[in-house]
């Protein structure tokens, strides 16, 4: 299933697209090949925008990601160690 509103119109024109598969995992696709797999229900939707828009930075080219991270208490530290290796990421 697509899923609408989480790109923008010049993301999906150059290959992006963002669908659930069978598992309700969110995947993070370009081109038809399966770049990012997320489970979007340990996120609230600010963060997932966070996270989404972090990764098409990463899978853009652009890994300097300056967004701030929400505090997330709970969350597993890999994806804890995920988001900020997004946030720091530097090249």
């Amino acid at each position: 299933m697509k899923l609408w509103g989480m790109l923008s119109v010049e993301d999906e024109n150059s290959g992006f697209e963002i669908v659930l598969d069978t598992d309700w995992l969110m995947l993070i696709k370009e081109h038809g090949k399966t770049r990012a797999r997320l489970d979007p229900s340990i996120y609230t939707l600010p963060e997932l925008r966070i996270v989404v828009d972090s990764l098409l930075r990463l899978l853009r080219g652009e890994p300097s990601v300056e967004n701030d991270l929400p505090d997330t208490p709970g969350m597993p530290i890999s994806e804890l160690s995920f988001l900020a290796m997004l946030k720091f990421s530097r090249n």
